[in-house]
């Protein structure tokens, strides 16, 4: 049951990421921008968490060591990855970013195998090539953009897979998520402020509506998006999260087909469904496993 839930959470956090980079875009036209979303994203998201710890009974005390991680995570986790992937949109279209951010199921898993010798599976490696096509196929144009918006995009995928095994090896997965999501958003928040005031990227000039679009993203995002994930890495591992994470495109088009009345072709309907074939591998594999254990 624990891999089940580890699919569960994985997919609802894709979900979450995958419908608010659409509250993004519109938050844009009232005055935002990426760095002043990633740190409102994170300072905005502090009441909910800290409301989830109390909830749990999580103290709030953290040893030298966790809070020395805890910087590592926070660069990794939020500082770049969401930073770069939101200024990329400036720059290129938001379905190229995606193709390019990502490659980070392709990072773990050559990460876990090279450094912590992961075990290759015929399985594991099918559902990371079929997610892959998947998510180029979901993709209307990959053509034009500029150097750095590749760049950005690019980075994103990166810092992110690095993310996610530094999650995954480093024991975190298994800290109450909501107190590990808050340090991550505290230590964010301080390096964002620092580097919006002297980029002069930092505003806070924006309408009543980008606001209110704002806070609702610190929402999902704080608890069903980042707090989700942990838990999915401690079920799933790191592997198999960012590999259920190629949920998030899927979500990008159908709430592209839904509200934005874009059309569905029928290479969006193949990688759809290479993605959930993807997901479908990984599960029989854990029942397999889980059999010949009994």
């Amino acid at each position: 049951m624990s891999f089940i839930k580890g699919i569960i959470f994985t997919i609802i956090s894709a979900f979450v990421f995958g419908f608010t980079p659409i509250l993004a875009k519109f938050t844009y036209d009232g005055g935002n921008n990426a760095v002043t979303l990633t740190f409102l994203r994170a300072l905005l998201g502090i009441p909910f968490l800290y409301f989830g710890m109390k909830k749990n009974k999580t103290t709030m005390k953290i040893t030298k060591r966790e809070f020395l991680h805890f910087i590592g995570l926070s660069f990794l986790g939020i500082g770049i990855t969401t930073t770069a992937l939101y200024a990329s949109y400036s720059y290129i279209s938001v379905g190229m970013a995606t193709t390019l951010h990502f490659i980070y199921p392709c990072v773990v898993y050559f990460i876990c195998i090279l450094f912590f010798r992961e075990k290759i599976t015929l399985k594991k490696m099918l559902a990371l090539v079929f997610s892959m096509i998947g998510i180029v196929m979901l993709v209307d144009e990959i053509r034009g953009g500029s150097a750095l918006g590749v760049f950005l995009a690019t980075l994103s995928g990166i810092t992110y897979g690095l993310f996610l095994v530094y999650l995954d090896k480093s024991g975190f997965k298994h800290m109450d998520p909501f107190k590990c999501t808050l340090y991550i958003s505290l230590f964010n928040i301080v390096g964002l402020f620092v580097f919006g005031k002297f980029t002069g990227e930092l505003t806070f000039a924006l309408t009543p509506l980008a606001w209110g679009l704002t806070i609702l993203i610190s929402f999902l995002t704080a608890i069903f998006g980042n707090a989700f994930l942990q838990l999915g890495v401690k079920y799933c591992g790191a592997t198999t999260a960012s590999i259920l994470c190629t949920f998030e495109p899927i979500t990008s088009v159908v709430l592209g087909i839904i509200f934005l009345s874009e059309s569905i072709t029928i290479f969006k309907l193949v990688g759809c469904g290479l993605i959930v074939l993807a997901v479908l591998l990984l599960s029989i594999n854990n029942s397999v496993k889980r059999k010949k254990r009994t």
